[in-house]
């Protein structure tokens, strides 16, 4: 998507969860923005220079700003961003109340973000035996309802996470429940309940449902080419950080790991380790 009248460059994936965030921001906001996907984003093999400069750990969401002048990368940093040069504020108007959104926004950003990525790894990877990825299935499925369950009681009776007005938290919660949603299979909010019904809600926004809509999109061509992207011998490696490692092996998949560093097909983050005589 180009808009030749914005400043503002999003280095960008349609199904990234903390991609969408960011782009729900910028429309929420009502700020024009160029999307553009980097050459070898998510494969350990960069081909897009002006990214790579861009942000050290050649992710996405990388926002350019001022003719490329200003580099922001990390959703949050972003939207922070966003918040401190563009008016419409997403946070809630007390210390408290901004806590507790920033709070909600990490616990998103970590824990629940980290089971449905185990769940694409298992479900459009084929990883492990298909005895492990049951295994595996079965324990995200228990992860998420423990999520959706404290989802519910920061929610409250109250229409938004951010009160009685969406904003902050509610961009942020929006990608990680509509990913369980477009999984189905036991990773999206009990029909009816509080989750579902905000869920619910926040699609009568128009820049929640257009970037919503261009996650399903995009979730749906990921996870058809996912098997032949990360094929043994491609060169291509899907990076296992953090919150994403600790999730797999809670969930017993070691051997998941173990498999993939033998075949060349997972990766850490920057930087890159060395192993053996290197060392």
């Amino acid at each position: 998507m180009i808009d030749k009248s914005s400043n503002l460059t999003l280095y960008d994936h349609l199904s990234s969860s903390f991609c969408v965030q960011v782009r729900i921001a910028l429309r929420e906001k009502g700020i024009p923005f160029n999307s553009i996907i980097p050459s070898g984003l998510g494969t350990g093999q960069d081909r897009d220079p002006s990214w790579s400069s861009a942000n050290v750990r050649t992710q996405v969401p990388t926002l350019l700003d001022d003719g490329g002048a200003t580099q922001v990368f990390d959703s949050t940093i972003i939207i922070e961003y966003l918040e401190d040069k563009f008016g419409r504020s997403l946070l809630p108007e007390t210390p408290a109340e901004r806590a507790k959104a920033r709070q909600i926004e990490d616990v998103v950003q970590t824990t629940y973000e980290a089971i449905n990525w185990g769940w694409a790894e298992v479900v459009w990877g084929k990883r492990g035996s298909e005895e492990l990825q049951q295994k595996i299935k079965r324990e995200a499925r228990r992860q998420v309802k423990v999520v959706h369950e404290w989802l519910t009681e920061q929610l409250g009776s109250q229409p938004y996470f951010n009160g009685n007005t969406f904003g902050w938290a509610d961009v942020a919660v929006a990608p990680m429940v509509h990913r369980g949603v477009i999984y189905g299979d036991g990773m999206e909010p009990a029909t009816n309940s509080p989750l579902a019904q905000w869920h619910a809600r926040i699609m009568e926004r128009s820049a929640v449902k257009q970037t919503l809509d261009e996650m399903e999109k995009g979730a749906k061509a990921m996870g058809d080419s996912y098997t032949t992207v990360f094929a043994p011998g491609r060169g291509n490696k899907r990076e296992y950080g953090s919150h994403r490692l600790e999730f797999m092996l809670k969930a017993g998949g070691m051997s998941v790991v173990e498999e993939g560093l033998k075949e060349g097909t997972i990766r850490f983050g920057w930087p890159e380790g060395k192993s053996g005589d290197d060392v």
